[in-house]
């Protein structure tokens, strides 16, 4: 599946109590690859994702939204990283207009983060 192709979580998206839409920007949340304690191998050959991957042990592919926040989360310390006096006005915007639309993900009006040229070459929109 290409990332073009995939679809949001049900329930994220929307206007929050306070009318704001959200998201302001999506990652990734669906087949993540992570470090997993299976508690035998029995479990791990049972888990769901195990059986189409060629994963190393103690790795599978999980899905959910908590698995995106931490993506961003990363992307934030990079860019906070290179650029230390930045606001946070200024790195929520250097996510968000860094990140790649797509006509289908139109319901969304957010792009997937997509920094990993601009934080390898220093180029960041500053306000």
């Amino acid at each position: 599946m290409e990332k073009e192709d995939t679809e949001t979580f049900l329930g994220s998206k929307g206007l929050t109590f306070d009318q704001k839409w959200n998201p302001d920007i999506f990652a990734p949340a669906m087949k993540v690859v992570l470090t997993f304690p299976f508690k035998s191998e029995e479990e791990r050959i049972n888990h769901y994702t195990v059986m189409n991957d060629n994963l190393p042990p103690n790795y599978a592919r999980q899905m959910g939204t908590s698995y995106a926040a931490p993506i961003v989360l990363g992307l934030v310390a990079c860019i906070w990283q290179i650029h230390p006096n930045w606001s946070a006005k200024q790195v929520i915007t250097s996510l968000i207009s860094s990140s790649t639309f797509n006509g289908k993900w139109e319901s969304l009006k957010a792009g997937l983060v997509h920094l990993a040229g601009k934080i390898k070459s220093k180029q960041f929109i500053k306000l």
